[in-house]
């Protein structure tokens, strides 16, 4: 889907949304469906990849942060799940996604 802004909207877009759109995208080649686990959730970047990943159909998106508080910012802004990084060990991170990841 390719978008078309004028010069005067283009500028109005913080940063961040470019770079998190370039990481999911560009780069993670993100399709509606899909899990996905953002760092730094409450991040300018990881604010910005929490909504895009929401409003472009992720089917679960997992963030991590070592506050609380962060943390439930990120719900409010649609993580399905956190993780505080301070207290859980990799293996949440890892029963987070990998029962939703089908096994080939």
């Amino acid at each position: 889907m390719i978008y078309i802004l004028t010069f005067e909207q283009a500028p109005a877009i913080p940063e961040v949304f470019f770079t998190a759109y370039d990481a999911l995208i560009d780069k993670a080649n993100f399709q509606a469906g899909d899990t996905v686990l953002i760092h730094a959730g409450a991040s300018g970047v990881g604010v910005a990849a929490i909504q895009l990943a929401r409003v472009m159909g992720a089917s679960l998106i997992a963030i991590t942060s070592r506050t609380n508080w962060k943390l439930e910012k990120c719900r409010s802004l649609g993580a399905t799940h956190t993780i505080n990084t301070a207290e859980a060990e990799f293996d949440r991170v890892k029963e987070i996604l990998f029962t939703r990841i089908p096994k080939n």
